[in-house]
């Protein structure tokens, strides 16, 4: 059991406490001891120090009472404390980390568990947080009302809702590592999930609806510009990828079979990185009829290069994804990273229409629209494009019904003379029009498509019909 002694001094009486530690019998002092209200002081310090010297001898943990007791102190008389870590009656305790230390030991915790990129991007999301309560602020000393604060800041910065989300679950994974090491009872990141969900805001989507049309995407692949650009282009717009899968592509992946024409694209790389293929999944697209005679072209000038594009964005010095060192940081920027969102910007701006959001995602978002409207399958369309259903419906639902769609569900009508169609456009067009624009023109397509279904439908009807009247006349 600890004791409490006092000692005459100069100056006055002195306290300090005698206690056995490890078999060893030694002092801590408290301090001069002069008042009423500093012998309660030194009695609390007594009845402490008891604590901590059973809980040393009997190996168990110090108890949630005593831990909130120590943060106190802490904060009151850190000297104190640092005498009872000199001592060996405490052990220099998780909670007196602080928050940049929980983040930068919870991001060397995940380097080479999770993908350097992502330690990186949660690292990054965790600043914000760190920035808005402070570095050096102690991880025991933040509080659900600092979380309830931090997202009233964000909103008023103008933060979309999916943004502080990020920021939120990103920092609640730090946290709970510290919960899970027992350096602070409880997590203190506090929210409700359905308040921030990642989803395309309805803003955006709405600017989508308005800008990504037929027109526009036609008049931006009719825009002259560099070969190689305008190829990427073209591969996106009719396959409908993900502009990373484009810039990792390799000729290899591209076959020009008669029998199988089809292109295998590499998709979002795994936990590894340099340039080894085999651990990505594949998936196999059919190589469109729109984009052959251009990626034909580009075959022959291709020569011995082994990848499909090299010049934009410096693509030709780079590994399909980025290298990095043993701390998680980039070495050399990979293909599948390298942003060519400016190339298409300004593509966009030269053909003379506005910039619609996330641009290379727009022509993707419109491509799997298009397909579903060309009457293509849900299995299709997923294992062409490499996302589900329903995800599409989350996040690939922004391109709008137009007057064309309500067109084409209103259908072709025929006419009596039979060699002309009214199509409920302003204009006729003959059916032999039709059948050498749908050899160039998706919309063109659809419209022989739907003229056909209308032909099979009448002719069903006439022959129903006749049937019917040839059995009541005999």
């Amino acid at each position: 059991m600890a004791q409490l002694t006092y000692h005459d001094k100069a100056k006055g009486r002195y306290a300090r406490l005698a206690v056995q530690v490890n078999g060893k019998r030694c002092y801590i002092n408290i301090g001069y001891s002069s008042t009423q209200k500093d012998q309660k002081r030194d009695h609390r310090y007594l009845e402490l120090v008891d604590d901590l010297e059973t809980v040393k001898a009997s190996g168990l943990r110090i108890d949630a009472k005593t831990k909130r007791e120590l943060a106190i102190l802490q904060e009151k008389n850190p000297q104190f404390v640092q005498r009872l870590l000199k001592a060996g009656l405490l052990k220099e305790t998780g909670s007196r980390r602080t928050v940049k230390q929980l983040f930068d030991e919870h991001f060397q915790s995940k380097l080479g568990v999770n993908k350097d990129r992502s330690c990186r991007n949660y690292r990054q999301a965790q600043k914000v947080f760190e920035d808005y309560v402070g570095g050096e602020t102690l991880i025991a000393d933040v509080t659900v009302g600092d979380v309830e604060n931090f997202i009233s800041e964000m909103r008023r910065e103008g933060r979309e809702s999916s943004t502080i989300g990020n920021y939120l679950k990103r920092t609640r994974h730090a946290f709970q590592y510290a919960v899970d090491h027992e350096w602070i009872e409880k997590n203190p990141i506090q929210y409700s999930g359905k308040d921030f969900k990642i989803v395309k805001t309805t803003s955006k989507q709405k600017i989508q609806e308005k800008l990504v049309t037929q027109a526009a995407i036609g008049r931006l692949m009719d825009e002259p510009n560099a070969f190689e650009f305008k190829l990427l282009l073209s591969l996106v717009r009719w396959t409908g990828c993900r502009i990373g899968e484009a810039l990792i592509l390799r000729w290899s992946d591209v076959s020009f079979d008669e029998d199988d024409p089809c292109i295998e694209l590499r998709e979002k790389d795994t936990a590894h990185s340099g340039t080894d293929r085999s651990k990505n999944p594949t998936r196999t697209v059919p190589l469109f009829a729109e984009l052959r005679p251009l990626l034909e072209q580009a075959r022959e000038l291709a020569g011995d290069d082994e990848y499909v594009f090299n010049e934009l964005g410096g693509l030709q010095q780079k590994p399909d994804f980025e290298l990095t060192d043993a701390n998680g940081q980039r070495i050399r920027e990979g293909r599948y990273e390298t942003n060519v969102g400016g190339h298409l910007t300004r593509a966009i701006r030269k053909a003379g229409l506005e910039v619609w959001p996330q641009p290379w995602h727009a022509i993707r978002d419109f491509r799997l629209n298009e397909l579903s409207r060309l009457g293509y399958r849900d299995v299709e369309i997923s294992a062409w494009c490499g996302n589900s259903e329903s995800v599409r419906q989350r996040h690939y639902s922004a391109t709008a019904v137009t007057a064309e769609d309500r067109r084409r569900a209103a259908g072709a009508q025929p006419e009596a003379a039979g060699a002309h169609m009214v199509l409920n456009f302003d204009d006729q067009i003959s059916v032999d029009q039709i059948v050498e624009l749908a050899l160039e023109d998706a919309e063109a397509r659809i419209l022989l498509e739907k003229l056909l279904v209308r032909l099979n439908r009448a002719d069903s009807r006439y022959a129903r019909k006749t049937a019917k009247y040839t059995r009541e006349e005999s």
